[in-house]
């Protein structure tokens, strides 16, 4: 909904169930920012995205080697959180 709204182009063509094609597909062509939300996914029987055995769990940690931290709310809240690429040596 965010890249519809600001009239950006999609970065995947499709989500794909198995994470390391997805992650893949992420490092084929990185996005330069990223905005990563928090929900609540109890009801989808997940109970934390990117924890051991939980969708995510490759996700998470390519973003956080890739991205760092340009935003997030004030104190300390991590309802959203604006994650800009890394920049090349």
């Amino acid at each position: 909904m965010i890249n519809y709204l600001s009239r950006r182009e999609r970065p995947l063509t499709d989500f794909f169930p198995d994470e390391d094609l997805y992650v893949k597909q992420l490092s084929g062509t990185p996005p330069d920012y990223v905005i990563l939300i928090a929900r609540d996914l109890r009801e989808h029987g997940i109970t934390q995205f990117g924890a051991p055995g939980n969708p995510g769990e490759k996700i998470l940690p390519w973003l956080w080697e890739n991205y760092t931290l340009e935003a997030a709310p004030p104190s300390g809240a991590k309802n959203a959180m604006l994650l800009r690429r890394k920049t090349a040596p």
